[in-house]
């Protein structure tokens, strides 16, 4: 009988993945491409036929993408030889998901039959001898922006700013970055904000209906003629890593970034109408002559605040004249004492300085509660 010597058969195959990020930017973004190279060798003794690769990336519900073969089949027998590592390419368009996550990572499969149709299979490694998942990073970048306008509403319609009057402030939160924010919320020292929180906020996208707030003007706003403010939004990755912002006015346009962050922070500023003072001027010259000029202490405007008190003094102090609700008609002062003790009632009174208190009671003034100065009677 012949001879038989039986040989040691072991089939083995191997697959290594690699992946390069191809984007045009220095971070990732939607649409970027992936560029991945399969590595496919024979590691055993015998050879390998029907080579098949297939990987999870390029199926459903992924787009389908096929994966081509490059070279390595240097007799173009379909047959995998001991010596021959076949080359596969496939390209894969990155996802918002995927930028979120700050990462690809996948593996792939390699199948094949050895001469006697037995299987043999690998998954995909950095190298031969490993089955570690190729993992390609991406670059993230958080962004957040802020916009806060502020709308003075005028609620008697009177064009002038009062006590107990309100401000409507709108917000628009922008997402500056290449990540999804999630949790998004606002803070105002200044306004309890209402809305929100933000559930989730896409790179690009802006929300300008989830907040609003109202302030209600004090006669502190009145008094400094503006209300100015800065709100913060503050938002999360997914990782929970924190990015917030300093508001900015769009209506003004210093753009000022003090934070550094390239967004501009210029705070909100509401002009109160009534700073401009067309609708309210006390004139300090009386002339008491009839000759229809400066025939009294002229007031305008003081119709619109009824609810009011004049005191005038003399130069001693002495309270000279007084009227609740003033006005530029039946209850101005015309250079005649009104006092009840040194001064005699309905005396003229002489030529020189005196000096005004003008109080108004309730919450209606022209932008203050109180005005003070100087009168010049001349006759």
């Amino acid at each position: 009988d012949p001879t038989i010597t039986e040989l040691c058969q072991e089939a083995q195959i191997a697959i290594v993945k690699t992946g390069v990020f191809d984007g045009g930017g220095d971070c990732a973004a939607v649409g970027d491409m992936i560029s991945y190279t399969f590595s496919v060798s024979n590691q055993g003794n015998v050879l390998l036929s029907n080579i098949a690769l297939s990987d999870p990336l390029f199926e459903s519900p992924n787009p389908i993408v096929p994966i081509d073969y490059i070279s390595g089949d240097t007799n173009n027998d379909g047959i995998l030889d001991i010596t021959e590592v076949w080359i596969y390419s496939a390209a894969y368009t990155i996802t918002q998901e995927d930028i979120d996550a700050g990462e690809v990572v996948n593996q792939a499969f390699v199948e094949a039959t050895d001469s006697d149709g037995i299987p043999v299979s690998d998954i995909s490694g950095t190298a031969i001898d490993n089955d570690i998942p190729t993992i390609v990073d991406l670059c993230q970048e958080m962004g957040i922006a802020l916009e806060k306008v502020g709308v003075f509403d005028d609620n008697d319609g009177n064009g002038s700013a009062q006590i107990g009057e309100t401000i409507t402030y709108a917000f628009t939160v922008y997402n500056t970055g290449s990540v999804t924010l999630y949790n998004i919320t606002i803070q105002d020292p200044l306004v309890s904000v209402q809305g929100g929180p933000i559930a989730s906020l896409a790179p690009g996208e802006s929300d300008s209906t989830t907040f609003t707030a109202v302030y209600v003007i004090t006669q502190a706003d009145l008094d400094a003629g503006q209300v100015v403010n800065q709100a913060t939004v503050k938002g999360e990755d997914i990782d929970g890593n924190i990015i917030e912002d300093l508001s900015d006015d769009p209506n003004n346009q210093a753009n000022i970034d003090s934070n550094g962050n390239g967004n501009p922070d210029d705070p909100t500023i509401v002009i109160l109408p009534q700073v401009a003072g067309a609708l309210f001027e006390i004139y300090n010259g009386v002339t008491p002559n009839n000759d229809g000029l400066n025939d009294f202490f002229r007031i305008d405007g003081i119709e619109n605040y009824p609810n009011n008190n004049v005191q005038i003094f003399n130069r001693w102090g002495v309270l000279v004249f007084e009227r609740d609700g003033y006005n530029n008609a039946e209850n101005a002062f015309r250079g005649v004492s009104e006092g009840r003790t040194t001064v005699k009632k309905n005396d003229e009174l002489p030529t020189g300085t005196y000096f005004y208190i003008l109080r108004f009671t309730g919450n209606e003034n022209p932008g203050k509660s109180s005005y003070s100065g100087y009168l010049y009677l001349n006759r």
